[in-house]
């Protein structure tokens, strides 16, 4: 039924578009034709109604703006900003202004988005309240968020991004009173099992970022979530999974791609943590763990000299740098055998290095008071 009506659709469009050719100026025809076929999923015709209009005087607000919508479902961001500029220029209107908007945001440029979500559009558009708080939350201006939220009310699609912002200011039961409110967005659910790993509860964690990944596969957080509580159960080969696709989606985030790095070397796959820890490392060169790591790395591959090197520059950077203090072990005991080493680094990272000092997998929790600030999300 479905092609049945697909091919009834085309062959609609088709009659449609013989009809514009003859009449390129019937902006009601051409209005028509952008409609049904964006609805349709047609894309490809609303490249041809532009082309055939394009003669005919200044271009058309809703051609152009319906030709911006198709090019974001396509993946065209781009394209797409280029279009929904050119139809904001030529009429000053909210759903357009929006949608200008959010094509700067998927193009990941938060601040381009935000010089359009002003108090006017976020008191016509509740739409645009969500956006611009979620674009604060990408630049961590929270002060801002909470400002937002004290002027307009916030809808539940952009609760669990406040959740988001309060649970990376320490405050968790302010936190976990808005994610519960928005349990069903992918970022109130990450929030919520974010603060059940911090307390130990796994398997409900796992739950909630679970949720967050049905509702938001690329959600970065609920996947940097999930990486950690895999991690804790010293579930290494999952934990790579998750760690991996984290870091990747945040690109520039340090603690993901240190956490990656360390799940990668308890599965066994030296040069990859390797890379994992150079490339957090490269994200912020004065990460002191980064380092450690390495050092851990050239300890296992018996190079004892790097290895007491970087450890030596971990330390300088934060004497309290725990991955710096393994090393030394490693090269004592002689562990050339990376199975061995892998025991010992699955106990070192479930135990305290002493009574006042957390293990490394606290510190890879994201609520750790140590640790916080480089796992937040940029």
């Amino acid at each position: 039924m479905g092609w049945v009506m697909s091919v009834e659709l085309e062959s609609r469009l088709a009659r449609m578009m013989e009809h514009l050719a003859a009449d390129p100026g019937n902006r009601p025809l051409a209005r028509d034709i952008a409609n049904t076929a964006y609805e349709g999923g047609h894309f490809e015709c609303l490249d041809a109604l532009i082309a055939l209009t394009q003669g005919c005087g200044e271009m058309d607000v809703q051609l152009l703006h319906t030709l911006g919508l198709s090019q974001l479902r396509r993946g065209q961001l781009h394209e797409a900003l280029a279009t929904l500029a050119k139809a904001a220029s030529l009429e000053d209107h909210p759903v357009i202004t929006y949608n200008l908007a959010h094509a700067y945001a998927l193009n990941r440029d938060y601040v381009g988005a935000l010089q359009f979500l002003d108090d006017a559009l976020c008191g016509r558009l509740e739409q645009a309240v969500s956006l611009r708080l979620t674009c604060l939350h990408h630049l961590q201006r929270i002060p801002e968020m909470l400002s937002v939220a004290e002027r307009h009310p916030t809808p539940v699609s952009a609760m669990g991004v406040l959740a988001a912002a309060r649970f990376d200011q320490g405050d968790e039961a302010g936190a976990v009173a808005l994610a519960k409110q928005a349990s069903e967005t992918a970022e109130g659910a990450t929030v919520l099992g974010l603060v059940a790993l911090s307390e130990r509860r796994t398997e409900e964690a796992m739950g909630h970022f679970g949720h967050a990944l049905t509702t938001k596969p690329n959600s970065a957080r609920a996947l940097l979530g999930l990486g950690l509580a895999h991690f804790s159960q010293q579930q290494f080969d999952l934990a790579t999974t998750h760690l991996d696709s984290a870091a990747h989606l945040f690109r520039s985030h340090a603690g993901s791609w240190l956490a990656a790095g360390w799940a990668q070397l308890l599965a066994g796959d030296k040069d990859c943590a390797r890379a994992r820890f150079q490339t957090a490392l490269e994200v912020d060169r004065g990460f002191a763990e980064a380092l450690g790591a390495l050092a851990v790395v050239d300890a296992v591959e018996q190079r004892a000299a790097q290895a007491e090197t970087l450890a030596q520059k971990a330390l300088r950077l934060d004497p309290l740098c725990h991955s710096a203090l393994l090393p030394r072990t490693l090269i004592a005991d002689g562990l050339g055998d990376l199975a061995e080493a892998q025991r010992m680094f699955a106990e070192f990272v479930s135990r305290p290095l002493a009574d006042d000092v957390p293990s490394i997998a606290e510190l890879l929790r994201p609520a750790s008071p140590a640790r916080r600030s480089y796992l937040r999300p940029v």
